[in-house]
């Protein structure tokens, strides 16, 4: 896991100036976007925060998650996959799980939050009330 503010996310050894690029140059599209490189992609998304409880908890195997927030806040939990028990069957790159959070992440405009395959995570709780929550999810190809 990453967890930073966006002014540093060059600092780290990732190829994540395409994140930049996407906010400072692409108007907010929902649903998902291709991006120049072949192995990245993305995914607008607006919704509501809940309770945790109503979130759903996954992992992938070929895709590091890297979300950002453009408008609200969330908290995230986040599990290491080795405590956590397969709820369905991995496909498409998605698989839900059952367990306990480990740790809680407060995302807001600003920064990135990166995962990886071992972060089983659940996104979109409300902080204290619910609230509308802008948000693009960029997808880093990394393979099995």
């Amino acid at each position: 896991m990453i967890y930073d503010k966006l002014e540093n996310i060059k600092k780290y050894n990732l190829d994540l100036q395409f994140v930049l690029d996407t906010i400072h140059n692409k108007p907010f599209t929902k649903g998902k976007f291709d991006i120049a490189e072949p192995q990245y992609f993305g995914i607008g998304l607006e919704y509501q925060t809940q309770l945790g409880e109503k979130g759903l908890w996954e992992a992938h195997r070929e895709y590091l998650d890297i979300h950002v927030i453009l408008e609200g806040e969330e908290y995230i939990d986040i599990s290491d996959i080795s405590i956590m028990s397969p709820d369905t069957e991995y496909q498409h790159d998605y698989q839900l799980f059952k367990g306990e959070k480990e740790h809680t992440i407060c995302l807001r405009k600003g920064y990135f939050l990166v995962l990886y395959p071992n972060e089983v995570h659940k996104t979109g709780i409300k902080i204290e009330e619910s609230s509308s929550v802008k948000k693009l999810v960029f997808k880093l190809l990394i393979g099995e």
